[in-house]
């Protein structure tokens, strides 16, 4: 019973965290617009984030431990808040390169934090629903501080102008209490894991043909996405011309309609075929990227976009948790690290292409986008044969 509540707890912290990353992140981009940051800077910044993400990852797999895994998630709240409360007092200040270093501080911590809820949760329970339970929290969650953030965006609250940078401070309060839940959380009997596990992860990656397949189908499906949704709140209102009360509140709509797709396809529609499962995923984005280059209007980017974002967060417990839940627990967060390199390594490209895209043509990333989209459905595919050979 004391571990179910334990685990009910750090849902509810993990669900909090993501509420305040949709209250600031979707704004993050405009918010540095109002800062005189052009789009590119913003691209470039993003780029940076993500490369920077990987060096962390480096630094940090090979030297957290179970045992040092909740005083890990706790400093890097700590760091957050602080940096968060920096952004909000250099709002309007000039200040470009001390800006420029906090954003980018301020994303690396947060993936690093992101990566490290789910080897957490492992101490405690370990199958692929809850991957997918803690996934659609996230998302859910993320989505409703978006809808907050389209509510409140332009109102006067208590005398306060809801603008970007009220955003910011909403989200700091949100963290601290996320903080405050993970800091009193206790974590007991946890045996004691080697530091030096690195060689035994490598060893087993390099030796495992299904994983390296998995990272190659992380790769190139990390970097179709991205070139279209990298920078979606942009291209919403600089590329297509949405105002941004019309951007936030697509982004709600399709943000809340994909939650309850994610949850009705885990509670109920999740094919006992999961090529099917794979087919439904990509197969219509990779139609829709494909119309999108041939027949380049605002239409047809938006349906695009819109297929893309409404089937994000569906199927992870097909295309990722089997995966992710065959690493031994001592190996969680390593993994989950490694994985956060080959991620946001392809992140940084792919928004790179998408920034590319504001200069050269929107269609030309969405050619692209289909090419490395189809490559990722084949490698999907392959993946699940292989998968079952093992489980056979």
């Amino acid at each position: 019973m004391k571990k179910k509540r334990t685990l009910l707890w750090i849902l509810i912290a993990i669900g909090l965290y993501s509420l305040s990353r949709g209250v600031w992140y979707n704004y993050q981009s405009l918010w540095l617009q109002d800062n005189g940051f052009s789009v590119s800077t913003i691209s470039m910044l993003e780029t940076l984030s993500s490369l920077g993400m990987v060096s962390a990852s480096i630094i940090f797999f090979n030297h957290i431990t179970k045992k040092r895994l909740k005083n890990f998630i706790v400093i890097l709240l700590f760091l957050k808040l602080f940096i968060l409360t920096t952004l909000f007092i250099a709002n309007g200040s000039g200040s470009d390169t001390f800006i420029k270093i906090l954003i980018l501080y301020d994303n690396i911590i947060n993936t690093e934090i992101l990566v490290s809820f789910y080897p957490l949760l492992t101490l405690f329970k370990k199958d692929d629903k809850l991957y997918g339970k803690k996934g659609l929290i996230d998302s859910t969650m993320y989505d409703i501080g978006v809808m907050l953030g389209c509510f409140f965006l332009g109102k006067n609250i208590l005398l306060f102008d809801m603008n970007f940078n009220m955003f910011l401070l909403l989200s700091l309060l949100i963290v601290f209490v996320s903080f405050i839940i993970i800091k009193d959380t206790t974590i007991d009997n946890i045996d004691e894991d080697n530091v030096p596990i690195t060689s035994e992860l490598f060893k087993f990656i390099k030796n495992d043909k299904l994983t390296k397949l998995y990272f190659n189908y992380l790769f190139w499906g990390q970097i179709s996405y991205y070139i279209v949704c990298g920078l979606k709140v942009l291209l919403l209102t600089n590329v297509i011309g949405l105002s941004v009360g019309i951007t936030s509140t697509y982004i709600m709509i399709i943000s809340i309609v994909s939650d309850i797709v994610g949850i009705i396809i885990l509670k109920k529609l999740t094919l006992k075929n999961n090529y099917l499962n794979l087919l439904i995923k990509f197969g219509g984005r990779t139609l829709l990227y494909l119309l999108a280059f041939l027949i380049p209007n605002n239409l047809t980017c938006i349906i695009a976009l819109s297929y893309a974002l409404l089937f994000s967060n569906s199927y992870s417990h097909v295309t990722d948790a089997p995966y992710t839940n065959r690493i031994d627990d001592d190996c969680q967060l390593a993994f989950s690290n490694v994985k956060n390199m080959v991620s946001y390594t392809a992140k940084a490209i792919g928004v790179f292409i998408c920034g590319l895209g504001f200069t050269i043509g929107i269609r030309y990333t969405f050619l692209m986008a289909f090419i490395l989209v189809l490559t990722q459905m084949i490698i999907a595919m392959r993946c699940n044969y292989l998968l079952k050979e093992k489980q056979s």
